[in-house]
């Protein structure tokens, strides 16, 4: 299980970015993630993030979810100390 504080404090760990910017980065693509997501999968992330107990395959999920939002803060913060290599000319 992990919790939104959890996943806040990885990410900014993993990118360099403030904790502050990190929360912005995860509840930015946990709603964008929750409004293209199918509405059972949507609610999963929310009892996650809650602290519920969730089933095995959803932690992969989660896993998952971690670690597009560690590359997508890592890309963010290359474009925010304008580093960005090419990240966000395509």
């Amino acid at each position: 299980m992990i919790g939104l504080d959890e996943l806040i404090k990885l990410v900014s760990q993993k990118t360099d970015l403030s904790e502050e910017m990190a929360e912005k980065v995860v509840e930015t693509v946990i709603g964008y993630l929750e409004d293209k997501l199918p509405a059972p999968i949507a609610g999963q992330i929310d009892s996650l993030l809650g602290g519920s107990a969730v089933p095995e395959d959803l932690g992969r999920l989660v896993e998952g979810l971690g670690n597009f939002l560690i590359r997508s803060s890592r890309t963010i913060n290359h474009h925010l100390k304008g580093d960005n290599n090419g990240y966000l000319d395509q």
